[in-house]
């Protein structure tokens, strides 16, 4: 017998342990009796990940939308406020799609052109998402640290028209430098191999 290289595994249904296919090639020895007990508690990890995972997100973005409306007060506006009320709408981006890969497994079984096309427009947002956070935290803490270090000059800096071509910045390159992340999901057929 072959060695196993590639092991598919297709499984019609857990309950009834039915394993209906295994690849072997190469040069060693065949894979005999596989346990598909282990597979279904595989499975119920995952669905339990997955439901943790959604929730948290769910809650996530109900806490930004809160964030959100505390920050768009009149009386608390400055350009501080402007930029976390643009890191509250990133964080709200990253969580929101960040939900479709979790619950992939959930309603997404056969129809690989939709997964396919679920996350090549998922994977992308996320990424740009995930580093517009990261470029405004890190410009709230440029802001913050000229406040501190020269308070009377950081009025000519940190103003709202400042803050605004500061923010716009930030997301025109993150998504110039996530571009080539829209064409990284492809679907491809494992038979062709």
């Amino acid at each position: 017998m072959s060695s196993l290289t590639i092991l598919e595994l297709s499984i019609k249904n857990l309950n009834d342990t039915d394993v209906t296919r295994a690849t072997m090639t190469s040069s060693e020895s065949p894979v005999e009796n596989v346990d598909v007990s282990c597979l279904k508690h595989h499975n119920d990890v995952n669905m339990a990940f997955t439901v943790i995972r959604t929730t948290l997100a769910v809650f996530g973005v109900a806490a930004n939308m809160v964030t959100a409306v505390v920050l768009t007060n009149r009386r608390l506006w400055s350009p501080t406020s402007m930029l976390l009320l643009s890191l509250v709408v990133y964080d709200a981006i990253f969580l929101l799609a960040s939900i479709p890969p979790s619950v992939k497994g959930m309603f997404i079984t056969n129809d690989l052109r939709g997964y396919s096309t679920l996350m090549g427009v998922s994977y992308p947002i996320r990424y740009m998402a995930q580093m517009g956070s990261i470029y405004t935290t890190v410009t709230v803490t440029v802001e913050r640290f000229l406040i501190v270090l020269v308070p009377l000059q950081a009025r000519v800096f940190c103003t709202f028209g400042n803050t605004r071509k500061i923010l716009f910045a930030v997301l025109v390159f993150c998504i110039v430098f996530n571009i080539p992340r829209c064409f990284f999901n492809q679907l491809w057929d494992a038979s062709d191999q």
